[in-house]
């Protein structure tokens, strides 16, 4: 008996099948959270005894505490769009801060998913992932100066890179929400896999507690407020994986 081979072909096609429905099988995975560790699990961790918490007004979607990439209309925009929903997230904040900030956001602080979501389409086109993301702040800043300038505007900036001190990113964080505006964080490897889903990926600080065990910092992402110690994302000890020449994480603010 004699069996054919498959052409060329034929074994491309199924290929290309068998690629098509694991793409399809991630996309749903990833869209309800089944292989992601949600760090909003940590929202109602305490740490030691509570001050008084130092928080800026925040964005509330529909009961959500900010955006989530997941709302986003097509799958490279929520599975890499943690930069737009920042940048979106900023500048609704500004427009709050300060009427001077109003046409950096079509949108304001008190906002439904519908507004945000078609905000977050526009912003995309000017703060989106490459391809390996946006593994810098500084690259970051470009990109929103290219969104801002398309609106008229010009914002200024202040950054503190990932190798500076502990002591310098608590000044740093305490400063500007005591001042109200809100702080883009990005982090990229980090030894901790209690926050990997925090890694490689950018959320915003809102926030601030000081407590007997050191300072707690809030945040939003995925729609979550959250909290965790501030010491725990900031040193990253010694992580598996490696960021590349030019990758810069840390804190950004807009103002």
């Amino acid at each position: 008996m004699i069996v054919e081979r498959p052409s060329f072909m034929e074994g491309l096609f199924f290929i290309i099948i068998i690629r098509n429905f694991i793409s399809k099988i991630v996309e749903w995975c990833y869209n309800r959270k089944l292989y992601r560790n949600p760090v909003h699990g940590f929202k109602n961790l305490f740490y030691g005894v509570h001050m008084m918490a130092k928080e800026i007004t925040f964005l509330n979607i529909d009961g959500n505490y900010g955006g989530d990439q997941n709302w986003l209309p097509e799958y490279s925009m929520r599975r890499g769009g943690c930069s737009t929903v920042v940048a979106v997230e900023l500048s609704a904040c500004l427009r709050h801060i300060d009427k001077k900030y109003e046409a950096l956001s079509p949108i304001g602080i008190y906002t439904s998913k519908e507004g945000f979501t078609e905000f977050s389409v526009e912003m995309f086109k000017y703060v989106y992932p490459k391809y390996r993301g946006l593994p810098s702040i500084h690259y970051f800043e470009e990109c929103y100066n290219e969104y801002a300038a398309s609106v008229g505007m010009q914002v200024e900036y202040a950054k503190l890179p990932e190798h500076s001190s502990y002591e310098e990113a608590e000044n740093f964080l305490r400063e500007w929400i005591d001042k109200g505006y809100p702080i883009a964080c990005l982090v990229l490897e980090h030894e901790s896999r209690l926050i990997w889903d925090i890694t490689w990926h950018w959320f915003t600080l809102t926030g601030y507690e000081d407590t007997e065990n050191g300072m707690d910092v809030i945040f939003g992402t995925y729609g979550e407020k959250c909290r965790l110690p501030f010491r725990s994302i900031w040193e990253k000890g010694n992580p598996e994986k490696r960021a590349e020449e030019g990758d810069v994480a840390g804190l950004i603010v807009i103002h």
